[in-house]
């Protein structure tokens, strides 16, 4: 089906082409449809599904409880992924006050930084699942190894996926820009990012699992400190010593290295704090 949404996505941008000469209202109303199509497609799927998971009229409706433990773990995750957000407006502004050519070479890192934070994210959200379900059975012993493996693979495939776009990104560069200044800016910031890309994706399991262990007021905290203080900062503050693009996102990997730090301990005290309430009962 997702496959069937990202055809409909090019059908439908193609289509605007001709209609609206592909400008941003055309790939707008392009990707609100194909989303539309999918969203379609999926339930019709749980609908007929009678395996693990399956949608029910007669279940579709709110249940306090769980409204309430959504609201609870919901609104620090929201807020917290707000707080990243401003960080990288403040970010995005000192760019912004470089150059043309460091506004163009940021904007095609950032499509290239996307290939790899994918990945990262993805596992580092099916790491979130494997120790929801685990907590949720009691069983701590697979918390913490869901918890280890799902790190090392989060970081070797990073890595890995990294070091291979790389190795292409002057070729997928010099698709997209001819200028020679934008090319070596580019691959000055997206290497810097790409190798320590890691980092933020280590961050992202610890948050999967802080929120898994029902600990979300510490994402806030994260969000606040590490998204919007310390990059903000940064850019105000550290970054005019050195005004170049590279210095300007070590505040990235240096963030999300202190979220590390935050979450370690706060992961640690809530699974011993967890199995001596288990073992109490």
């Amino acid at each position: 089906y997702m496959i069937i949404s990202g055809i409909a996505n090019v059908l439908l941008n193609l289509l605007y082409v001709g209609a609206l000469r592909m400008t941003v209202s055309g790939v707008a109303i392009a990707t609100v449809l194909s989303n539309s199509i999918a969203l379609v497609l999926i339930l019709i799927q749980l609908a007929k599904n009678q395996d693990y998971c399956k949608i029910e009229k007669q279940n579709l409706r709110l249940s306090k409880q769980e409204f309430k433990e959504m609201i609870q773990l919901g609104i620090p995750a929201c807020i917290s992924g707000i707080s990243f957000y401003f960080g990288e407006v403040v970010v995005t502004s000192a760019v912004n006050s470089l150059s043309a050519d460091a506004m163009t070479a940021n904007a095609i890192a950032a499509q290239l930084d996307r290939i790899n934070y994918t990945v990262g994210s993805s596992i580092a959200t099916a790491t979130g699942i494997m120790i929801s379900q685990n907590f949720g059975a009691g069983n701590f012993c697979r918390v913490r190894r869901s918890m280890g493996i799902g790190t090392a693979y989060c970081v070797a495939v990073t890595m890995g996926v990294g070091l291979c776009v790389i190795g292409v990104s002057d070729a997928i560069i010099r698709l997209l820009t001819d200028s020679e200044a934008v090319v070596q800016i580019t691959k000055e910031r997206f290497i810097l990012l790409a190798l320590t890309n890691f980092i933020t994706c280590t961050m992202e399991v610890f948050s999967n699992a802080v929120r898994a262990l029902k600990r979300p007021r510490f994402l806030l905290y994260v969000g606040i400190i590490c998204g919007f203080i310390i990059r903000s900062g940064w850019a105000w503050f550290v970054w005019p010593i050195c005004r170049t693009l590279p210095f300007l996102f070590v505040c990235f990997p240096l963030s999300t290295l202190i979220g590390i730090l935050i979450y370690l301990p706060v992961y640690l005290f809530a699974i011993k704090k967890e199995e001596t309430i288990l073992s109490g009962i």
